[in-house]
């Protein structure tokens, strides 16, 4: 890894420096961009200049842990957050059907559909709260493309608007280059020039239950959570040497806020996640759990470990939509729905 240790410097097709680095994957750890390279652009740019940072994985896991986890050692404040969405995903989000590759797009894609948009709107809406959770300015950049109407691109800027943002600009950089983003970035210079209330979403000195609990409510629109089996000490309610100063990453869930099938449009609704602790390291700082759409006996297996932490809603089961009662499952069944791979 010695020899890894320097980000690789590369340029975009307009020589524009760019910097690639710990690539940001959120699925199985903080999944950020590192350190180190932001440093370095930051030096690069000067006091008058502006860094773009990648996070992955959406405004729930990927921003979640930027925020928590990378901004807490970098010390590093953002300035603002520049959320990125696209006519094409809020229909899927909406319900439309499913998108294959190598197969056409269906026509629900390709054609104005408004009553469709709407519908897949509250998602974008509910990634703007996350990052307004945390007090920086957004930005929606709505990334337009050929089949997109003028009608359809308005609605979902004045949804932005509606849920927050504080500018929402069409960019057509994918046909137009630089000259296509423009707009988009002055309006994030704009916004970065402003003050902004960044703050962290918990404190270290919770105990990590407490600290989940934070997570799974606010940014994952869950109504709590219960452990099983007894929950071992590090996860208790009460603060102690192994959950001060520790950071909780999620893995990548089966299903989370972007990809929920029956609540694509509406996150905080029917939305059921576990997840279990992996090993944590003496020497780590943050620990990782891995969330999925279970309890339900029909979901995919996934590797766990032995403690259980449910984020419960009472309603429909998020993968299959029957109703279960979640909380009356045995360890038995739970164990025969979940095996380890």
């Amino acid at each position: 890894m010695k020899d890894a240790i320097k980000p690789n410097l590369m340029q975009t097709l307009e020589g524009t420096p760019a910097l690639v680095h710990a690539g940001p994957f959120a699925n199985i750890a903080h999944g950020q961009s590192s350190i180190i390279a932001d440093r370095i652009a930051l030096k690069l740019v000067g006091p008058e200049g502006y860094v773009i940072t990648e996070s992955g994985f959406g405004a729930d896991i990927g921003m979640e842990k930027f925020f928590d986890i990378k901004c807490r050692y970098s010390g590093l404040i953002p300035q603002v957050v520049v959320l990125v969405a696209t006519v094409r995903a809020l229909k899927m989000h909406g319900g439309g059907p499913k998108v294959v590759a190598g197969k056409p797009l269906a026509p629900e894609y390709t054609e104005e559909n408004l009553d469709l948009l709407r519908k897949g709107l509250p998602n974008m809406a509910r990634h703007i709260k996350n990052a307004l959770k945390f007090g920086v300015n957004v930005v929606v950049a709505v990334n337009s493309f050929s089949n997109d109407t003028p009608a359809e691109v308005e609605i979902v800027r004045q949804a932005a608007f509606e849920a927050g943002a504080m500018d929402a600009v069409v960019s057509t950089h994918w046909m137009d280059g630089g000259a296509g983003s423009l707009k988009l970035a002055e309006a994030v210079v704009k916004a970065a020039d402003k003050p902004n209330q960044f703050k962290f979403l918990y404190p270290l000195e919770l105990s990590i239950r407490e600290k989940l609990e934070i997570v799974c409510k606010e940014i994952y629109g869950a109504a709590g959570i219960e452990i099983r089996p007894k929950p071992r000490p590090r996860l208790t309610s009460t603060p102690n040497s192994a959950s001060i100063n520790c950071r909780c990453a999620w893995q990548k869930p089966i299903f989370h806020s972007a990809t929920m099938p029956q609540s694509r449009a509406h996150p905080t609704v029917s939305q059921s996640l576990c997840a279990t602790s992996a090993p944590r390291s003496e020497r780590a700082s943050f620990i990782r759990f891995w969330a999925k759409c279970a309890p339900c006996p029909v979901c995919p297996p996934a590797r766990f470990s032995t403690t259980w932490i449910w984020i419960w809603i009472p309603a429909r089961c998020s993968a299959c939509s029957n109703r279960h009662s979640h909380k009356g499952l045995s360890g038995k069944k739970l164990q025969t729905a979940s095996q380890m791979e």
